[in-house]
């Protein structure tokens, strides 16, 4: 079954790129290249790496950014491997603490809940990342998984598709209340990096996601069973 699924996604991802690319000068899988953004967890890494095998074995280059406990994993499923420059998936960093959390604002307001981090993560990760493709053929694609904020951000301006691979039962599994979200996202520590992402970029991380439920409009990969899956 696994291995159908990595056909089935391989061939999705090959034929949506084909699609999208404006050009029209990819006609097969020859010559693609896809990065994938991916958090520290094997249960959002496993899925993806028998993707990763099956489109290297159709000639695709694959680039895989990951924290380096996964390192030996990635790179065994055919990818090259590259790190995340300030990590991922972390709490505030203490340059982002100063420079918007307010002086006296209680540590767990900001500190204990990952979404918290989702918008400063994306100003801080995508010049980064984009130096780091500088060098590298351009992306075909970029398959980031939900939790990653600055995935299609860095898609926007690249020019390419972001695509998703979604480990969950499906899209908006993990969502909350619109009262609830609107206030995360009001906190001065979400509101001040999301503008400095829109000033520097002209995308809006939130317009069309909420943090940790960041999808794509373009294709989502959701590895479930049908009897768990829940559309959106």
């Amino acid at each position: 079954a696994q291995a159908t699924l990595s056909q089935a996604s391989a061939q999705r991802l090959s034929s949506r790129t084909q699609q999208d690319t404006r050009s029209g000068a990819m006609s097969s899988a020859q010559g693609c290249h896809f990065v994938f953004l991916n958090v520290k967890a094997t249960g959002h890494v496993n899925p993806t790496l028998s993707i990763v095998a099956e489109l290297k074995s159709r000639g695709c280059q694959i680039t895989y950014f990951v924290d380096e406990e996964l390192r030996g994993f990635v790179e065994a499923a055919g990818a090259t491997w590259r790190p995340f420059r300030h990590g991922c998936f972390r709490p505030i960093d203490e340059a982002g603490i100063a420079k918007y959390v307010p002086e006296g604002t209680p540590a767990e307001r900001y500190s204990e809940n990952p979404r918290m981090a989702a918008a400063r993560e994306a100003e801080l990760q995508v010049p980064a990342l984009l130096e780091d493709l500088a060098g590298l053929p351009k992306p075909t694609a970029i398959i980031h998984d939900p939790f990653i904020s600055f995935g299609r951000v860095a898609a926007h301006v690249l020019g390419v598709p972001a695509i998703v691979t979604l480990t969950m039962p499906g899209p908006a599994s993990m969502a909350k209340p619109k009262a609830v979200e609107d206030a995360w996202e009001a906190e001065p520590w979400v509101d001040g990096p999301r503008r400095a992402v829109i000033e520097r970029y002209g995308f809006d991380i939130f317009a069309q996601g909420m943090p940790m439920e960041f999808y794509s409009p373009v294709l989502n990969l959701v590895t479930t069973i049908d009897e768990l899956f829940m559309p959106p």
